[in-house]
C-alpha cells in the first residue's frame, strides 16, 4: 500500500493513538470491583503493547540510526506517556493514580517496541521505502 510508505501516516496514526489514550483516561468511572481487577490490567497491557509497536513504526520510519536506538527511543517515549497518563489520572474525579497500572504500561510499551524491533529486524527496510 503506497500510503504506509509515507512516514507522516505514521506519526498521524500515532499521535491520534496518543488522543485516544488521553479522552480514555479523562473518563471518570466507579471503581472496579476486586474480581474484576485482571481486565484493566490487560487493558493496559493491550494499550501500551500497541503504543510501542506505533511508536517504533513511526521513529523507524523518520530515523535512519540504528534499529537498537530506535527500540529504546520507543520505549522510553511510550514508558514516559504511561507515567504522565497515570499522572494525569490523579485529576480526574472517579480515577486514580496507579503504581501497578504504570508496570503494566512500561511492560506492554518494552513489549510492543520489542516486537517491532524483532520484526524489522527478520525484514529489513520493511518501514521506509
Amino acid at each position: 500500500m503506497i500510503f504506509l510508505s509515507n512516514p507522516r501516516i505514521f506519526w498521524i496514526i500515532t499521535l491520534f493513538y496518543l488522543l485516544i489514550i488521553f479522552m480514555l483516561s479523562s473518563l471518570s468511572h466507579p471503581p472496579q470491583p476486586l474480581e474484576n481487577n485482571i481486565f484493566p490490567v490487560l487493558a493496559h497491557l493491550v494499550e501500551y503493547t500497541i503504543l510501542g509497536i506505533l511508536l517504533y513504526t513511526s521513529l523507524h520510519s523518520t530515523l535512519d540510526i540504528d534499529p537498537k536506538k530506535i527500540l529504546f527511543l520507543a520505549f522510553l517515549f511510550s514508558s514516559f506517556y504511561g507515567l504522565t497518563d497515570e499522572l494525569h489520572q490523579f485529576f480526574v474525579p472517579g480515577r486514580h493514580c496507579s503504581l501497578l497500572d504504570l508496570v503494566v504500561d512500561v511492560l506492554g510499551s518494552f513489549i510492543g517496541a520489542s516486537l517491532s524491533f524483532l520484526k524489522s529486524k527478520s525484514n529489513p527496510g520493511s518501514s521506509r521505502s
